[in-house]
């Protein structure tokens, strides 16, 4: 037979075509995303701790010193492992090593499964040109200045509750950091994170409708940050990104979106760490100047205003790529697939009806792969309440 396969009088039926991602893939890739930064920190933390042994057992060596006092050795370890910690080299590192961990995780499921392209546009979507970059990069920017404002009240209330965890990446005064900073800040996350979370996870949302699939993902692409500082940030970010995915059918466009948007925060640290002793000296020439405010805030007015403009034009536009508002029923849809379905057509396959067929009644079962992520994530966010302290 040549390795067909055949069905009925003889006709022979093609393998099945590349599917789309479901709730049950969506589920996984979450937890697996989840999974991937805390192997990466066990492992990282085993790595450190031993680097740290050896230095600690080299000095000892070196002065001579056969009898030690064991906590105070653990000590010396501790204070190494901090050092090693914050060096430049192993923050960028670490940054690189857990989006190629995430990125080899949600490729191997992926061909695992046999799904596509992970960065694919939906169907009808306009081809990608220059004009989809500058437009990404053009809509990141707006959701920078329009998200700030926010984000200043968000941090201001976490002030109040005694919250001091800092996010803050190595100074950027030196072209390794700078490079760094722009693989592991801005290109690696823009990248993965949209394949992982606008590529696989929201599309294998899908079937619960454009509403819910939106809201889901936003929430797992905020529990991915695994912190009080940057949940409501990242929810509002999944969010929004989310939006221009089911509007636009564009993956790139919110791709280049995020690009802009961690880009400027980087841009921004990069002038701080060269140009300012401390952030209060940034603050102070933004007030004291009357020129620079006035521009500054110009900026972010026109920021914001373009950002709700395009909200509102995207709430205007249909949705693209098969997108609707209310869950898919699971019965309609094999009957669709049914009806088009020809057993006499050599072309046909017989994977749709089977699919549609085969598809659990309870979409929302897929998500209980979720659960081990979600696991995750609230084991860390127990972990940074140890930030929070007195109120300020």
């Amino acid at each position: 037979m040549n390795g067909q396969q055949f069905y009925g009088y003889g006709a022979p039926v093609r393998p099945a075509p590349v599917r789309k991602p479901g709730t049950i893939m969506s589920g996984i890739m979450f937890t697996v995303a989840m999974l991937a930064i805390i192997v990466l920190q066990v492992g990282l933390g085993v790595v450190l701790a031993m680097l740290a042994g050896l230095y600690v057992g080299a000095q000892m060596a070196a002065t001579g010193q056969t009898s030690f006092d064991e906590e105070y050795l653990t000590q010396l370890i501790a204070e190494r492992v901090e050092q090693l910690a914050s060096s430049p080299a192993i923050v960028w590192t670490a940054q690189a090593g857990l989006y190629l961990l995430m990125l080899l995780g949600v490729y191997l499921i992926a061909r695992r499964f046999n799904y596509g392209k992970l960065l694919s546009d939906e169907p009808g979507t306009p081809k990608f040109t220059v004009r989809t970059v500058f437009k990404g990069l053009l809509l990141g920017a707006c959701m920078f200045c329009g998200f700030l404002w926010i984000n200043a009240v968000y941090a201001t209330v976490l002030d109040a509750m005694g919250y001091s965890n800092e996010f803050d990446i190595p100074s950027l005064t030196d072209p390794g950091n700078i490079a760094g900073a722009l693989i592991g800040v801005v290109l690696f996350p823009a990248f993965i994170e949209e394949i992982v979370y606008r590529g696989v996870i929201l599309r294998g949302l899908k079937p619960l409708g454009a509403v819910r699939a939106a809201f889901i993902s936003a929430g797992m692409f905020a529990l991915m940050h695994m912190n009080w500082g940057q949940l409501l940030n990242a929810f509002m970010a999944g969010l929004f990104f989310a939006l221009v995915v089911i509007k636009t059918g564009n993956v790139k466009l919110a791709v280049f979106a995020h690009l802009a948007n961690n880009l400027i925060a980087v841009i921004i640290q990069m002038l701080s760490d060269n140009f300012f002793t401390t952030e209060a000296e940034l603050e102070q020439l933004l007030m004291s100047n009357p020129v620079i405010s006035g521009a500054f805030i110009g900026v972010l007015l026109a920021g914001t205003a373009g950002l709700v403009l395009f909200i509102v034009n995207l709430f205007r536009s249909p949705n693209a790529g098969g997108w609707t508002d209310k869950p898919v029923n699971p019965q309609e849809q094999f009957n669709t697939a049914m009806q088009s379905f020809d057993p006499f057509d050599t072309q046909a396959s017989l994977y749709p009806p089977l699919q549609a067929q085969t598809q659990p009644p309870v979409l929302w079962r897929g998500l209980l792969y979720a659960l081990p992520g979600a696991m995750v994530f609230v084991i860390m966010l127990l972990v940074d309440l140890a930030n929070f302290g007195p109120p300020a």
